[in-house]
């Protein structure tokens, strides 16, 4: 007997597009056009009724013209122009949930909806003060939106040990082959000297199995070292030469730290021509699941337990022989099916040393490091929460930001004003995943350290 399939339709608001709904999305706009008693009520708290739109809680927007608020909210939700302000509240719930159906949960509906209007408060607020005050970057709804600020916290998962020194000084070294196989007998990169040591100790410091045993402060090796060193463009960005891939999306885990390292490894060995698959994918899960000492990669950690684990077990394989799980779970790496590997890893910043004074990182130090071995693991202080977990474009700026880090980030390029930022929040956050964060004044501590991995040693 033949079925009749009922195709449903919505036109994205001011395009003129008609586009099909999926089933999942259909149900979502049905769930919520059954709950209005639930919204009705809500809005009753808020002094607005259903049909009345958000711009009634903020007059002054009227005295404004379109394109003023355009500088400093963004209208996109994905890729259609929606402005909540002109919208009723049940209007903007059916839009957030057809671009973002993944989000939607019928049971924790009233919660959602609580905490998007908050966001929408937000991006109203930093609206008005931003176009008063010219504000450099844009708020909008994103796919963090209807998150609640303890959901958000968990995103920031960059803890680096105490004991950084020795987690660092004591790592595996070796050199891998250009075909991904390891030979453990090739020698280690001493941190202290700067100097290859071809299949021995570094001299007092000792060589026990391949794993240096130092207690002395960690200067930067020679290999460490930017070495060309002429004039930096006043713009540069990875992206345009087809080496950083795309960003993907952590979920409710303190994972940034695994994807910013598998980021940089990606972009390495597309720098290095160590693979010519623009969508390179390492797995993430295999570091939080094996990285991490005590199991909980979902709490947090650093490059360096990736690359430490990494440099042990010869490497890392790929997303789809370990795909994501946004959780903790137990240790499934094995030496077989590697799919990238690292010869060593560079720290440098705050814990390390430069002609045996702490180094401090300018703007131009990590410029150069960028432009000779690719995009880098960096940190920011992250809980600016409100206007984080709204951003989409401009330059992000923040007066009041802290400058201990908790949350990694990738740097893939600049321009005259901004870091440019890759991040972890998926595409649906930021610009397509990315944003701009102001230069020249260690913002939100984005200078304190950057560790990158050096890959396809000759």
């Amino acid at each position: 007997m033949a079925t009749l399939a009922i195709v449903c339709y919505c036109q994205l608001p001011g395009t003129g597009i008609i586009r099909k709904l999926t089933p999942n999305q259909q149900k979502i706009m049905d769930t919520i056009d059954k709950r209005t008693d639930q919204i009705t009520q809500f809005l009753s708290i808020a002094n607005l009724q259903p049909n009345e739109t958000f711009s009634k809680l903020f007059p002054s927007l009227s005295k404004i013209s379109l394109s003023k608020i355009k500088e400093c909210y963004d209208m996109s939700v994905k890729d259609e122009e929606y402005n909540f302000f002109d919208q009723n509240l049940a209007s903007t719930l059916r839009t957030y949930y057809k671009n973002f159906p993944e989000n939607f949960d019928v049971k924790q509906f009233p919660k959602r909806m609580k905490n998007l209007f908050d966001s929408m408060m937000q991006i109203a607020n930093y609206t008005i003060a931003c176009i008063a005050d010219i504000g450099e970057y844009q708020l909008g709804l994103t796919q963090l939106s209807d998150w609640d600020d303890k959901e958000y916290k968990i995103l920031l998962g960059e803890k680096i040990s105490n004991n950084i020194d020795n987690d660092y000084n004591n790592r595996k070294q070796g050199k891998s082959s250009r075909s991904g196989n390891r030979s453990p007998s090739l020698g280690s990169l001493n941190p202290l000297s700067g100097n290859r040591n071809r299949g021995g100790g570094g001299g007092s410091s000792g060589n026990n199995g391949g794993r240096l045993r130092l207690k002395r402060a960690i200067e930067v090796a020679d290999e460490c070292k930017a070495k060309n060193r002429d004039k930096l463009p006043k713009t540069f960005d990875w992206r345009k030469k087809g080496m950083v891939t795309e960003p993907k999306f952590q979920s409710k885990c303190g994972s940034c730290w695994a994807f910013v390292s598998t980021s940089i490894v990606e972009s390495a060995y597309l720098i290095n021509g160590l693979t010519k698959n623009k969508s390179f994918d390492l797995s993430e899960q295999e570091l939080i699941d094996c990285a991490k000492k005590n199991g909980k990669g979902c709490n947090g950690g650093t490059a360096i337990d990736s690359f430490n684990y990494m440099l042990t077990v010869d490497g890392l394989t790929d997303e789809s022989s370990y795909p994501y799980e946004s959780k903790d779970g137990n240790c499934r790496g094995t030496k077989k099916n590697r799919a990238a590997v690292i010869d060593d890893y560079c720290v440098r910043g705050k814990y390390v040393t430069l002609n045996g004074k702490k180094e401090e990182l300018s703007d131009e130090d990590i410029q150069y490091l960028i432009k000779e071995f690719g995009p880098v693991y960096s940190t920011i202080n992250a809980d600016d929460l409100a206007n984080m977990k709204n951003l989409k474009k401009g330059v992000y700026k923040n007066k009041k930001c802290d400058k201990k880090t908790n949350h990694a980030i990738v740097i893939v390029g600049w321009d005259e004003k901004a870091w440019i930022v890759k991040n972890s929040w998926g595409t649906g956050w930021g610009d397509k995943g990315f944003f701009r964060m102001k230069r020249g004044e260690n913002l939100c501590g984005i200078n304190t350290y950057i560790i990158f991995p050096l890959v396809g040693l000759e």
